[in-house]
């Protein structure tokens, strides 16, 4: 993954990462890429977060990279002017000054096999995955040695559902679970009896919003999501299924570490990765 002189580019970062999610994959009114950036400047370090904010770009400079790799892209709708009037601006700006690349991979992150939905899925335990609303098939990748290896090809979407193998959880039990597995301080639980069992679960990182269909279809009691309120409630429990809502950000922060694991292993120690602290957004108060 070297150039003749010897360094690591930022579209030589870009390609490693679209082998782990090819862009193809992502749903079509979804914008993921290079976002900010010249594709031939040299990467020495790359700082990974979920979200570009103040608080990502601060420690980015302060840890002196070169390139920052989000989740959720930086410019997603149509952008009239770049300058400091609005964040997106101001934040586009100040990485074009400090010579600091952006790419984000978005949905199809989510959807590319052994990503989000099989992370989220196999970090909360469940069993006999499959995709909550197929998308198509691709390969699933490994790295080995810091050589790509292309595994069988595999059903692919967005979400799973699943079950665990061994034990059948109530609903109050299960928003514990969710919890305890992907460290929240609170999740938030619409239900019209919390103690019912949850056999079959649907799962959504990300909004899950108007999924409630797949999920119906699914035969599922329960939907796991981010970005679930009142009416998704109101909704569901309407239909007999009860919902987890974990919070976008809860679900999502498992992308931070494995697009860092990834970089490290993809680069063989080419490249210095930092990871974003993560730092639920929201509070109870």
């Amino acid at each position: 993954m070297e150039n003749m002189n010897g360094k690591i580019t930022v579209s030589q970062v870009v390609e490693a990462l679209e082998e782990l999610a090819p862009p193809a994959l992502a749903m079509e009114w979804d914008n993921p890429g290079l976002q900010v950036g010249r594709r031939d400047s040299e990467v020495k370090r790359v700082y990974v977060a979920l979200d570009v904010n103040d608080a990502v770009l601060r420690a980015a400079f302060e840890a002196c990279c070169d390139m920052i790799v989000t989740h959720h892209p930086l410019i997603f709708g149509k952008i009239d002017k770049v300058n400091d009037g609005d964040h997106i601006g101001r934040w586009i700006l100040m990485m074009a000054e400090e010579g600091i690349a952006c790419y984000a991979m978005h949905t199809n992150f989510d959807i590319a096999p052994g990503c989000m939905a099989d992370l989220c899925a196999t970090r909360l335990g469940l069993e006999k995955a499959s995709p909550l609303e197929e998308t198509g098939t691709a390969s699933r990748v490994s790295i080995l040695d810091g050589e790509l290896q292309e595994e069988e090809t595999e059903t692919i979407g967005i979400g799973k559902i699943g079950r665990f193998e061994d034990e059948t959880l109530t609903v109050r039990e299960l928003a514990e679970r969710v919890k305890d597995a992907f460290d929240l301080p609170f999740v938030t639980v619409y239900s019209d009896d919390p103690d019912r069992q949850a056999g079959w679960i649907a799962m959504c990182p990300g909004s899950a919003k108007g999924m409630l269909d797949q999920t119906l279809a699914a035969g599922c009691d329960v939907l796991i999501g981010g970005d679930l309120g009142h009416h998704d409630g109101i909704d569901a429990v309407a239909e007999g299924v009860s919902l987890i809502n974990a919070g976008h950000y809860g679900l999502e922060h498992v992308f931070i570490d494995a697009a860092a694991d990834y970089l490290e292993s993809r680069f063989g120690g080419k490249i210095a990765v930092v990871r974003a602290p993560v730092v639920f957004p929201e509070e109870l108060v």
